[in-house]
C-alpha cells in the first residue's frame, strides 16, 4: 500500500513535470514557516552539471530529466523549495499508479525509505525513481512519445539539451537556508507554492517548448502532450476513446 508520504505527502522531482508534457500539471504546493525570496529565480547558481550538449534525443532526455532535476533539489538549501518541486511528482506517482501495480511495485522502496527515516522529503534516488514513475503515469515514455513525434507531437532535440543543462542549475532560491522540521499542512504548502511560483516557473521555462501537441481540440488523443494549447487536455471517459478537450 503506498503510503501518504507518496500519495499526499509534501512532494518529478520535478520540475520537468511542470514544463515538459504536462500542460495541466497539478498545482505546486508548499508549506509556510521561514523565508525565501521569491522572484528571486531569474539568477541560479551552477551546480555541476554535465558539459552542454546541442541536441539530445527523446529517449536520452526523458532518461535525463529526473536525475538532473533531483541532483540539484538534493544540493539545495531551502526545503519550501524542495517540496513545491517535488509534490506534484509524488501526488501524480501515488495516485497515477493506484491502478498499476507493477508501478506501485517501483514506488515501495521509495514508500519504505521515507517512512523508516521518518522523512517527508525524497532523498536524491528517491525523487528520481518518484520521477521516472511519474512520467510513465503521463504516458511520457520515450518508445510511446518516438511513434507521436512528427505525427500528433512535435519535439525539438535543441531545446530538449538546453533544457537538461538549465535543469542542472539551482534557482537562486536554493541558496537561501530554509529548513522545515515537520511536514507541511495543505494550506501550507498552497502558501508556499505561491510565495516560490516565480522561482519555479523561472527554473521550468528553459523545458517548456522541448515536446509540442498538434491536436486541436476535439481530435483523438490518447495523452495530454498531443493536444494543442496549454489549457487543453486529452479526457475521455474510462475504456472509451479520448479526445482533447479545454479545460473546465
Amino acid at each position: 500500500m503506498i503510503s501518504r508520504h507518496i500519495s499526499l505527502a509534501a512532494a518529478a522531482a520535478l520540475v520537468c513535470l511542470h514544463a515538459v508534457g504536462c500542460k495541466d500539471k497539478p498545482e505546486t504546493v508548499p508549506a509556510a514557516s521561514t523565508g525565501a525570496p521569491s522572484g528571486a529565480a531569474s539568477a541560479k547558481t551552477t551546480s555541476a552539471a554535465a558539459p552542454a550538449s546541442s541536441e539530445l534525443p527523446v529517449d536520452q532526455f526523458l532518461s535525463k530529466l529526473p536525475p538532473t532535476a533531483c541532483k540539484t533539489l538534493e544540493g539545495c538549501k531551502n526545503d519550501k523549495l524542495k517540496v513545491v518541486v517535488t509534490m506534484p511528482a509524488m501526488l501524480i506517482a501515488g495516485f497515477g499508479t493506484l491502478d498499476k501495480p507493477e508501478l506501485q511495485k517501483e514506488l515501495e522502496p521509495v514508500n519504505t525509505g521515507m517512512k523508516s527515516s521518518k522523512r517527508f522529503l525524497p532523498n536524491e534516488s528517491e525523487c528520481t525513481t518518484l520521477g521516472g514513475v511519474a512520467l510513465k503515469v503521463l504516458g511520457m515514455e520515450a518508445k510511446s512519445l518516438e511513434a507521436k513525434i512528427g505525427k500528433t507531437v512535435t519535439y525539438d532535440a535543441k531545446k530538449a539539451a538546453a533544457c537538461i543543462d538549465e535543469l542542472g542549475k539551482a534557482p537562486a532560491a536554493c541558496g537561501t537556508a530554509v529548513k522545515l522540521e515537520t511536514e507541511p499542512k495543505m494550506k501550507d504548502m498552497e502558501a508556499m507554492s505561491k510565495e516560490l511560483k516565480a522561482d519555479v516557473e523561472a527554473y521550468a521555462k528553459p523545458c517548456e517548448e522541448v515536446f509540442a501537441g498538434t491536436v486541436e481540440a476535439g481530435g483523438a488523443c490518447e495523452i495530454d502532450v498531443e493536444c494543442k494549447g496549454k489549457d487543453v487536455k486529452c479526457k475521455g471517459p474510462k475504456g472509451e476513446a479520448k479526445t482533447c478537450k479545454p479545460k473546465g
